[in-house]
């Protein structure tokens, strides 16, 4: 066989690399040989061979198995590697890293070895995060967020932490918005992944402060019978006595600061009251509510006219404010107490001034006060003659409601 280094030795010393069968013959000292040669089989193990897991690609801080496959040689086998240990070989690399097993047997065959190469990809690295944002409810809310170039392209996924608005809870874009609608303290949550599969969450607790409104109503008192001589009202504001609070009496009045006010109106009219409350977080809220001031029903009566002396004194007819034109009667009697007029039409002049009388005289063809001529049926050719006559008035206060029935005399003079 091969390596015999002194074939005639009694002795050999052999390595094979492979299994070999080895032949001697013996010769006495005549120089006769053995009739059949001696043989010996040396048996070689093959050489140890390994391969181990392919080379990958994994993001930073996963957990990945090398195996390591042997044959040849002798089992069991012992493998021993550069970084870690165990067959599976479980690493956690920060940096791409190159894996060695050398792979011994139980002969001392020569071992054998393999590497292979994991690529550790970096997560996506946020370089400016999702700003703090507060408001009143509804809160529309921005986000967005700045990556380092070097991540991308990444893809978004956007948890806006509130579950009670369904679908429209989460988003996929870069930038995007929420509507809030209940008042609360909201965390966020954003998920990027790069084009490797690597993912950075992060979770930015009470991103968004959603305040309520404040809660805000007043009262006033009197609430009816309230006139330009009897104008002072009392408000009541029903709120937090920490909110700022704004009131707008509606005839140009403002008052600030004051949970109880007291404002005076001088003029008939109705009155939009407005208390605004702006609580410590911003948020106002605004209480609105009707005031109807009366006006001051009053009437006089002349006491005589000139029938045909024109619209300045020659009409007849009480004069007054706060009336209900709708409902209204006029009637004149003579000393017989004959009705010689009567009429449910309210004159235009009642609540005029005599200035206003005149100037309307002057610029409005045709136009006359109204109420009674001086004539028999309102009949100018047939004036009644000169001395007193009794007049009879029924008429209700505009805002009240309330009825006055009125009786006096008045004379025509000419």
């Amino acid at each position: 066989g091969p390596d015999l280094t002194n074939p005639n030795s009694q002795v050999q010393l052999v390595s094979p690399d492979s299994t070999t069968n080895y032949f001697v013959n013996v010769y006495d000292a005549n120089g006769c040989a053995s009739s059949t040669p001696g043989s010996v089989m040396i048996y070689v193990y093959p050489p140890i061979q390994v391969s181990i897991s392919s080379d990958v690609v994994i993001c930073k801080g996963d957990l990945y198995s090398i195996n390591a496959t042997a044959q040849g040689g002798k089992p069991p086998y012992t493998y021993i590697w550069n970084i870690g240990n165990g067959n599976p070989n479980l690493v956690t690399p920060i940096d791409t890293t190159t894996y060695t097993v050398e792979v011994h047997d139980a002969c001392g065959t020569p071992p054998a070895t393999a590497s292979m190469t994991i690529y550790v990809q970096d997560p996506p690295h946020i370089i400016r995060e999702p700003r703090f944002q507060k408001g009143c409810v509804p809160l529309l809310a921005n986000f967005d967020c700045l990556v380092d170039p070097a991540s991308q392209p990444v893809t978004y996924a956007w948890n806006f932490g509130d579950p009670s608005s369904g679908l429209l809870n989460t988003s996929t874009d870069s930038i995007t918005s929420h509507l809030y609608g209940i008042q609360g303290n909201y965390s966020v949550t954003l998920t990027l992944t790069s084009s490797f599969g690597c993912q950075t969450t992060q979770t930015y607790n009470n991103l968004v402060q959603v305040f309520p409104y404040p809660q805000v109503d007043f009262s006033y008192s009197p609430t009816e019978n309230i006139s330009a001589i009897n104008g002072d009202v009392w408000f009541a504001a029903q709120t937090d006595a920490n909110n700022q609070l704004i009131w707008n009496f509606g005839d140009g009045s403002v008052a600030a600061g004051q949970m109880n006010p007291m404002h005076t109106y001088t003029q008939p009219g109705v009155y939009e009251i407005l208390l605004i409350a702006r609580n410590g977080e911003g948020c106002a809220d605004t209480a609105i509510h009707a005031l109807k001031v009366n006006e001051v029903f009053t009437l006089w009566v002349p006491t005589a006219f000139t029938p045909g002396s024109g619209n300045g004194n020659g009409y007849f007819y009480p004069r007054g404010l706060g009336i209900d034109s709708s409902d209204y009667y006029l009637a004149i009697f003579d000393r017989w107490g004959q009705v010689i007029f009567e009429t449910r039409v309210f004159p235009p002049a009642t609540n005029l001034t005599p200035s206003e009388t005149m100037t309307l005289s002057a610029t409005q063809i045709n136009w006359q006060p109204g109420g009674w001529n001086g004539g028999y049926n309102n009949d100018p050719t047939k004036l009644v003659p000169v001395g007193t006559y009794t007049w009879y008035v029924k008429i209700k206060e505009k805002d009240t409601g309330y009825v006055h029935e009125k009786t006096g005399p008045v004379t025509v003079i000419r």
